[in-house]
């Protein structure tokens, strides 16, 4: 089953994982309970799961689990006891998850992006049973309405005070995910502030000369960097970025920073749009 579902109106029922057969009991399946809807890209045609909104899960399976354990895809897990065999349907155990949660007085959202949904055993169980999804994000219109989009889009304007910025309101990088950024088409990229237009560029800079000055020596002049910062592990990654599309593999745990390597932020005009998707099917 793909990542992500091309536009429907709605889902009934989605399950994936195997069946088990001969066992008395385990898991057999996983998916959305009855009801819900996917939320779709009119762009991109790409249909998903809203960051903003709960949804119920069904975990399917039979007889008597002692403990199942669901890894919702977006560094949270959580365990539950598995008694299908108490249950009204004695199919299936219910479980809601949101992605985004309260934090300090403000909503933390999930990066939009190829998710799945783990349940597994824990304890006196067996079988396990996967969901792939993509999830979506959700921006409010000026009109008052919801629009979804199945990347993260970013207007990412010259006029910094700083090289490097991250947005606040979104969850942090884990390891092993893989972030791709794709540079959205536009009449015009970012002014660097050299004689005569000399240096416009695209997120991958130039191969002009870079001093100590720069921020990100080691990178191209007049570039997109993007850095990933763990103080505590002592971790940085630097990844420089490109024309067109910028893909990496995480391997510190962080908040995910857009940086500007520019030794005068001062003078700079323009800037880039930039569409942000994190693929955590692999995370850990």
């Amino acid at each position: 089953m793909k990542a992500w579902f091309k536009r429907m109106g709605g889902v009934s029922a989605l399950v994936v994982g195997g069946v088990l057969s001969g066992c008395g009991h385990g898991i057999t399946g996983l998916g959305l309970v009855t009801g819900h809807r996917l939320e779709c890209d009119a762009a991109s045609n790409v249909c998903g799961l809203s960051n903003t909104q709960q949804y119920s899960f069904a975990i399917q399976g039979h007889g008597t689990c002692g403990t199942i354990g669901v890894n919702w895809g977006d560094g949270f897990s959580q365990n539950r006891a598995g008694d299908f065999a108490a249950t009204t349907s004695r199919t299936w155990i219910g479980m809601d998850h949101r992605y985004s949660r309260p934090s300090a007085g403000q909503m933390i959202h999930s990066w939009p992006g190829p998710k799945q949904v783990h349940a597994y055993s824990v304890a006196n169980c067996v079988g396990e049973a996967r969901f792939p999804f993509h999830l979506m994000h959700a921006t409010k219109q000026s009109d008052g309405s919801i629009r979804h989009n199945a990347a993260f889009i970013l207007a990412m304007g010259a006029k910094l005070g700083k090289p490097c910025n991250s947005l606040p309101d979104m969850v942090d990088l884990r390891i092993g995910s893989r972030v791709i950024i794709d540079e959205l088409p536009s009449n015009s990229d970012m002014n660097f502030g050299c004689l005569f237009n000399g240096c416009i560029n695209g997120p991958e800079g130039n191969a002009g000369p870079v001093s100590g000055a720069f921020p990100f020596p080691t990178m191209r002049r007049h570039s997109l960097v993007l850095r990933v910062v763990n103080p505590v592990a002592g971790q940085v990654q630097l990844v420089q970025g490109q024309a067109q599309r910028t893909e990496f593999v995480v391997n510190a745990n962080g908040p995910l920073e857009f940086c500007v390597n520019d030794d005068a932020l001062g003078d700079n005009t323009g800037g880039w749009g930039l569409a942000i998707q994190v693929d955590e099917t692999a995370a850990r």
